[in-house]
């Protein structure tokens, strides 16, 4: 069986999430814990980590949020 860290794994819930959402749409770290039901500090920190490496796009602001890099 493959084992893989609680990081990568919210990292592809993040990431599926991400891939469902229209062309535009954003989804925050909050909305992404809550609706998956995992800590939204550490979410957090993969979000940011997948943002480096260009994976997803972070928008900031009050109505921010992340969404699949083009």
């Amino acid at each position: 069986m493959l084992k893989i860290s609680r990081k990568v794994e919210y990292a592809l819930i993040a990431l599926r999430h991400l891939q469902g959402l229209e062309e535009e749409e954003l989804a925050s770290a909050k909305e992404l814990a809550d609706a998956y039901g995992v800590p939204k500090e550490l979410l957090a920190k993969v979000l940011q980590r997948l943002a480096k490496k260009n994976i997803i796009d972070a928008v900031k602001g009050p109505y921010g949020g992340y969404k699949l890099a083009i």
